[in-house]
């Protein structure tokens, strides 16, 4: 009975690592790709003047094109200056973390990998200030900040779970 014990806590244990992983790895693609994007002086010049046309083309669409489910761009105080999402849920477009909560997160660090719960679903957050381009040590005062989110649902589950050979759900304790 002990061996078998420890052979399930052992198979657990490999599941649990495979999985982390397979998370890191889906996740290397969203950070990424804010990091890249918040480190451009087009992205600086929308934060002083948003045109919503210029972000659904460079913001909107490439977020969609990566599988990403939300983009927002906020000014230095974190008001919201654009929002996309590819969910179909037209209330996602709108951050739903307070400017509070974003403005003590990124006290701690400028580059902040976050997940935050809203109405059943676990949402991932990548987030980094927008910088010139010519501040390779990224230590200029932000002229606003960037957020790629995800849901933990649909083919990103599936394609967990294709990787991990598990069947992965969110489930929350009653």
């Amino acid at each position: 009975v002990q061996s078998a014990y420890m052979l399930t806590q052992e198979a657990t244990q490999r599941q649990v690592g495979l999985l982390t992983e397979t998370d890191k790895i889906f996740s290397q693609s969203m950070e990424q790709f804010c990091f890249d994007v918040t480190f451009w002086d087009e992205l600086v010049n929308f934060a002083h003047n948003p045109q919503k046309e210029w972000a659904d083309i460079n913001i909107g669409y490439p977020t969609s094109s990566y599988g990403f489910s939300i983009a927002w761009i906020f000014d230095t105080n974190f008001k919201q200056l654009y929002g996309f999402q590819t969910l179909n849920i037209d209330e996602l477009s709108k951050c739903f973390i307070n400017s509070d909560s974003l403005k003590n997160k990124f006290s701690q660090s400028w580059f902040e990998n976050f997940c935050f719960e809203k109405d059943g679903a676990i949402f991932q957050f990548y987030g980094a200030p927008i910088q010139p381009s010519n501040d390779t040590a990224r230590t200029t005062n932000p002229n606003g900040w960037m957020l790629i989110g995800r849901v933990y649902e649909g083919k990103l589950l599936e394609g967990m779970s294709r990787i991990t050979k598990s069947d992965i759900k969110i489930v929350f304790p009653d």
